[in-house]
C-alpha cells in the first residue's frame, strides 16, 4: 500500500481491468504473487535496507507497484509510461537510473489468510510505504485500468453504497487508515503494536447469508474453521462482514 499525507490520509489504490478472472472491476491496493527474483540479488540491490524477514514480500510490492502504476518509489518517485515500461525481473533494474528504493521504510502491516471453508487458497502480507509526493501513475492497461488516490473513508462508503467493490482485507485495512487518520499516525502504530496480525475470517451460516467474522467480532472465537464447501458457499445468496459491509471477493456473482 503506497500511502501519503493530504488533508489526511490518502492511499493509492488501482481498478482491476474487467478482463480479469477474479474481482474484476475491484479497487485494491497495487500488488500480486512474488516471484522468485524478487528473493535475488538484483531485489536487494535495487530496495536496499528492508527487514530480512520482509524483503522479498517489499520487493515484490516494489515491482507490482511499478509493472501496474509506473511508479518506481525511488525519492522522489518517478512515473514510466505503460509503454515503455520494464516487467519482472527487469524492473530493479531500474535502480541505474533512478536510484534504489528505501526498503527500510516498507513496513509489514498484516497478513491475511483465506477462510478455511473457500476453496481457493491465499496468503496475502499487506505493506505500507509512505510516498513523498502524490504522482498520478499511469495503468497498465492490462490488470489495471484506472489508478486514484483515495480518502480511506470515502471508498468505504461508496463500498457501503454498492457504488464500488472492495474486498473484505482492503475494506478493513482502509478502516484502520480513517480511525488513525494521518498517515504518520498509522507509521507510529504499525512501530509499537510488535509482530504484523495474522487475520484469517470464519465464516457462519445465517440462513441464506455467510457472515465473515473477524478477530475481535462477536462470535469469532465460538465459530468453527468449516472445511472447505464450495457449493454450500455456492448457495449464499451473499457473504457480508459482522458490521454489515459487503464481502464481494466471497460473494456469487448476481
Amino acid at each position: 500500500m503506497l500511502a501519503a499525507d493530504g488533508n489526511g490520509a490518502r492511499v493509492l489504490m488501482v481498478r482491476r481491468a474487467a478482463a480479469m478472472r477474479f474481482m474484476p472491476g475491484a479497487w485494491v491496493f497495487p500488488g500480486g504473487v512474488i516471484d522468485p527474483a524478487d528473493d535475488g540479488a538484483s531485489a536487494r540491490a535495487a530496495v536496499v535496507g528492508a527487514n530480512p524477514d520482509h524483503a522479498a514480500w517489499a520487493a515484490a510490492g516494489v515491482r507490482e507497484v511499478f509493472e501496474e502504476t509506473g511508479i518506481w518509489l525511488a525519492r522522489p518517485p518517478v512515473v514510466i509510461e505503460a509503454a515503455t515500461r520494464p516487467a519482472g525481473p527487469a524492473v530493479f533494474d531500474l535502480v541505474a537510473r533512478f536510484g534504489p528504493v528505501d526498503g527500510a521504510g516498507i513496513h509489514h502491516l498484516s497478513t491475511w489468510v483465506t477462510p478455511t471453508m473457500v476453496p481457493v487458497r491465499f496468503h496475502t502480507r499487506f505493506s505500507v510505504v509512505v510516498a513523498d509526493t502524490m504522482v498520478a501513475g499511469e495503468p497498465d492497461g492490462t490488470e489495471v485500468d484506472d489508478i486514484a488516490w483515495v480518502v480511506p473513508q470515502d471508498a468505504i462508503d461508496r463500498a457501503d453504497a454498492g457504488d464500488i467493490a472492495l474486498p473484505l482485507p482492503t475494506r478493513r485495512t482502509l478502516a484502520g487508515f480513517a480511525a488513525l487518520g494521518t498517515v504518520d499516525a498509522v507509521i507510529d502504530r504499525v512501530r509499537t503494536a510488535g509482530p504484523a496480525p495474522m487475520i484469517q475470517p470464519r465464516l457462519r451460516i445465517d440462513g441464506d447469508i455467510m457472515v465473515a467474522l473477524l478477530p475481535g467480532d462477536e462470535g469469532y472465537d465460538t465459530t468453527p474453521d468449516l472445511p472447505p464447501d464450495p457449493e454450500t458457499l455456492g448457495r449464499a445468496l451473499e457473504v457480508r462482514a459482522a458490521d454489515g459491509g459487503p464481502v464481494p471477493e466471497m460473494s456469487p456473482p448476481r
